[in-house]
Formats: structure tokens, sequence, C-alpha cells
């Protein structure tokens, strides 16, 4: 049995279907790298509050401690890019430093803490990934 469509309306309706088979794969895609955007934005909050907190700690030796939080806006639960977390232990002296750090995810809040750990102005600065 014949088509009563002309050939013009097959190509257009081929075109259509090859579009919406980019559009599928494409949007996967696409918030894929939506969410990588937002673990590093995480990562770089995490170490500017980090930064924030050091100055603190160096500019006060009275100061005895103090915190930074930072809310994460990344939507998964977790690392993507695992060069983004072993940045981040390395950054704050190993994994005895941090805490949770693959508990990472959506509505969750990182927690920077320096604490004075002698009379002098050393101490150790923790990050916590918690509710």
């Amino acid at each position: 049995m014949h088509s009563n469509r002309s050939p013009i309306s097959h190509s257009f309706h081929a075109r259509c279907c090859q579009a919406a088979v980019l559009v599928a794969i494409a949007i996967p895609v696409f918030t894929n790298q939506f969410e990588k955007s937002r673990e590093a934005t995480d990562a770089a909050n995490i170490h500017s509050a980090y930064a924030e907190v050091v100055v603190i700690a160096i500019d006060d030796p009275n100061n005895s401690s103090n915190t930074k939080v930072v809310s994460i806006v990344q939507k998964d639960n977790g690392w993507k890019q695992s060069d983004i977390k072993t940045g981040l232990i390395k950054a704050f002296g190993g994994f005895n430093n941090v805490t949770n750090i693959s508990g990472v995810g959506f509505g969750k809040k990182a927690t920077i803490a320096w604490n004075k750990t002698t009379s002098s102005a050393e101490g150790h600065t923790n990050l916590i990934i918690g509710d």
C-alpha cells in the first residue's frame, strides 16, 4: 500500500525524527555538564571559605577558633569528578581533617572550621560536610 504523503513530507518526517534523537542524546549530556559546573562552584566556594578562615586565624592570634559554612549547590549526591574530591582532601591536609567528603549533595552544608591547637597561632582546619 502506498502512502498519500509526498516525498517532501517523508523527508520532513525523517528530519524531525533525527532532530528528536539528537535532542534525546543532548539533554543528558547537557545536564551532566551542568552538574559538573555546580561541583566546581562548590569546590571554589569551599576553597574560598578555607582561605577566609585561615586569614582570620592569622590576623587574630587571640582567636581560638572560627567557622565558615558554605551551602552546597550541586543537585546530585557524591562527586562526579574525583579530581575535585581529591583536591579538597589535599587542601585540608588529608583524610584526617575531612569528614564525610562523599556525603556531599543538594541541601547539605560544608563547614570549614579552624581551631587553635597550641598557645601559638598554630592550628588545624577541618572540612565537615553534613546537613
